[in-house]
């Protein structure tokens, strides 16, 4: 689902990485060392990319980049869920990079096929079921620069026929991930994609677990780890 809205992250990101996101490629703020020779390796060392630690390293430095993340957060959610008072959101957005000629979702040995990359669905990593995903485009996502998904469970619609996110700069696409299978192509559009991928939970359907641990960033699923707390009704961050 599509949803037009004010970025208000573009500028502060382009300025964090000093330089027009779609050419991150070009000028890149750190060394690219030799990362981008082979394809990542999904939950192995897809999050090695100078580019992607960079991100992590500048946003906690300060507390501009959570500030803005909030009041984001407290602007689109209530028109996204209008009946929900508080949600359980991720309290470190993830930043995908994906750069020409290469993936941004690592390799997966169960992989179907060269051009299917990291074929899988949050679910299998452990992500709750009430867990929805918002991609946030700094730059225009579409054709293999995107990720492609399934539109409906357990598609038996062939892999080449499977649709990208295609989402210009004002706009966000929300979906079920967590069910939905996806992946990543090789990057033939020349450009870069950079986003931001938020996963939140409506504060009714939460589940409070302990049991389970992402792949990437080994936090526990719980409130004050992987997740903060938003109160929507304070119209402050409202963490807890």
């Amino acid at each position: 689902m599509h949803h037009q809205i004010n970025n208000i992250f573009i500028d502060p990101m382009s300025q964090m990485y000093n330089c027009d996101l779609q050419h991150i490629h070009v000028d890149p703020p750190v060394p690219l060392g030799h990362f981008y020779e082979t394809l990542p390796k999904f939950g192995v060392t897809d999050r090695n990319s100078p580019l992607v630690k960079y991100f992590y390293t500048q946003w906690d430095k300060t507390d501009v980049y959570k500030i803005l993340y909030t009041k984001f957060l407290v602007e689109i959610l209530p028109k996204l869920f209008p009946t929900e008072s508080h949600f359980i959101c991720q309290k470190t957005p993830n930043i995908r990079i994906h750069i020409p000629n290469q993936t941004n979702i690592g390799i997966l040995e169960s992989d179907p096929h060269q051009n299917v990359i990291g074929l899988h669905k949050d679910g299998d990593f452990g992500h709750p079921i009430e867990e929805w995903n918002i991609i946030i485009p700094l730059t225009p996502m579409f054709k293999t620069n995107s990720i492609f998904y399934e539109e409906t469970l357990s598609s038996e619609l062939p892999f080449d026929q499977w649709k990208p996110v295609t989402v210009s700069k004002n706009q966000l696409w929300i979906g079920h991930l967590n069910s939905l299978r996806h992946f990543n192509k090789i990057n033939k559009t020349g450009v870069s994609r950079v986003s931001l991928d938020i996963r939140v939970i409506p504060g009714s359907k939460h589940v409070s677990s302990d049991s389970k641990v992402s792949v990437t960033s080994q936090k526990k699923f719980t409130v004050g780890e992987y997740y903060m707390r938003l109160d929507i009704e304070e119209q402050t961050s409202g963490l807890r």
